[in-house]
């Protein structure tokens, strides 16, 4: 998948840094030299952008500067992650997650040198850990912190969506009324982004001057005070699904672009319908609020440019399969109550004392 993606990267789309990786010639020595304490809390995106540099610089000196091999390397890593979060699941799961995982375009910014590579990675094992939370089987290591703080400097806006995905399950197991705790949870999310309500609505129209230059931008969405808000449904929805239907006219890359998020979208859907009539309210207001966090985090760096889109969607693409495929289940939600009640049944004194005398 290394090869396609130079070839389709290199001569049939502007966007990508792929070439600045690949040349580099940054060393461990020149990480430490570029980041200060204070500029790696300043600018996050600098961070990421050098750490990746240094990655590229590595695989330079390693494979003589060859394009494919530096690739090969980049891909290797978001492999580590797919694999992490495969294994983490059972076979029915398993065979989902891998129709998602070998479309197109998510090969294609996974298997280059670029950030992508790097946020799947840490995306793949911070969903494994999450799975093996739901049953109680999580073990915090060495790459469950270095993909934390992975994530915390390539891809913040992931973290609120993260956040409520981790503290549901922590604190809901403690709680008898799980589906009312995640409601007033979720609205309770939702006071700091009323709070910051006008830097969230200056932030994005800072975004607009950047994509416009880009070739086939759109026209700017947000004109009026608040548009970032008023206009998220629509901007959530495009800003993952990529392509307009006039924009897929535009040429073969667009139409397989768009034709690849129809399938997407119908495969998450189908997953929805076929388990909405019996799944918990407890999930539903989890997957609900956590994809909502991820999407409204997420759009305005795709709704202004398709390409933009389909580039981004592969760093976070991991997260929405995970919500709908274990957030928006059935059987891993009974699995993880029946645990609770063991365990809170091995608590008890008198089976504690069975227990030690047995």
């Amino acid at each position: 998948m290394s090869v396609v993606g130079e070839l389709v990267v290199t001569r049939f789309t502007t966007l990508g840094d792929t070439n600045q990786y690949q040349r580099s010639t940054l060393t461990i020595f020149d990480l430490e030299r570029e980041l200060s304490f204070g500029k790696l809390f300043e600018d996050g995106r600098y961070f990421a952008t050098i750490v990746t540099e240094t990655l590229g610089g590595i695989f330079h000196a390693l494979l003589f500067g060859n394009a494919i091999l530096i690739d090969i390397g980049f891909q290797t890593i978001a492999f580590i992650g797919i694999y992490k979060f495969l294994m983490a699941v059972p076979m029915t799961e398993r065979r989902i997650l891998a129709i998602f995982v070998l479309t197109p375009s998510f090969n294609l910014w996974s298997s280059v040198a670029a950030k992508e590579p790097l946020i799947v990675f840490f995306i793949g094992v911070i969903c494994a850990y999450l799975v093996k939370l739901y049953s109680n089987k999580a073990k915090l290591g060495a790459l469950e912190i270095v993909s934390v703080i992975g994530i915390f400097f390539f891809k913040v806006h992931y973290v609120p969506a993260l956040l409520f995905l981790y503290f549901s399950l922590i604190f809901g197991k403690n709680v008898k009324q799980k589906a009312a705790f995640v409601v007033l949870a979720g609205m309770i999310s939702l006071v700091p982004l009323y709070l910051a309500r006008d830097k969230v609505d200056e932030m994005a129209f800072r975004i607009t001057p950047h994509f416009l230059s880009y070739g086939n931008s759109r026209e700017a969405i947000w004109v009026e005070k608040y548009d970032v808000f008023s206009k998220a449904p629509y901007g959530m929805f495009q800003g993952f699904f990529g392509p307009t239907i006039s924009e897929s006219q535009a040429g073969p890359l667009q139409l397989a672009s768009f034709m690849e998020s129809t399938v997407i979208i119908a495969l998450l859907l189908l997953l929805l319908v076929r388990r909405i009539r019996k799944l918990p309210v407890y999930s539903f207001f989890v997957g609900s609020f956590a994809l909502g966090w991820l999407l409204f985090a997420s759009y305005p760096l795709g709704i202004m440019n398709s390409g933009s889109a389909i580039r981004y969607r592969t760093g976070h693409l991991l997260l929405v399969v995970f919500i709908f495929t274990i957030t928006l289940s059935r059987s891993y939600y009974l699995a993880w109550r029946k645990q609770q009640e063991f365990e809170a049944l091995a608590r008890t004194p008198g089976n504690r004392q069975n227990g030690s005398g047995s």
